[in-house]
C-alpha cells in the first residue's frame, strides 16, 4: 500500500470503543478471521459470530440466523426496545 494511509491503523485505538459491538463475518467471507480477530480482541465489549454458510452477505444468505443473532445481541446489550443510547 502507498500514499498517506499506508501506515495508518485503527487497531491501537480500538480500546477506546466502550459500547457493545457485534462483529459478524461469514465462513467464506472476504473479511477473513485474521482481519476480524484484532477487532474482537481490541474492543472491550465485542461479540464475534462467524456464520458457517455465508460470504460477506450473511444478512441475505442466512437471514433467520443473522437477524436472530442481531436481535439477541441488541436485547442482551440493552439496546433494543427504546433503551437510551448515549454517544461520546
Amino acid at each position: 500500500m502507498t500514499g498517506m494511509l499506508k501506515d495508518w491503523s485503527v487497531i491501537p485505538k480500538l480500546g477506546n470503543v466502550s459500547c457493545p459491538t457485534l462483529i459478524i463475518n461469514g465462513a467464506d467471507d472476504e473479511v477473513q478471521d485474521s482481519c476480524v480477530a484484532p477487532l474482537f480482541h481490541g474492543i472491550k465489549k465485542a461479540k464475534w459470530v462467524t456464520l458457517g454458510s455465508s460470504t460477506h452477505m450473511a444478512f441475505w444468505e442466512e437471514p433467520e440466523k443473522y437477524f436472530g443473532i442481531l436481535g439477541d445481541f441488541l436485547t442482551d446489550s440493552g439496546l433494543r426496545n427504546g433503551a437510551d443510547v448515549q454517544e461520546a
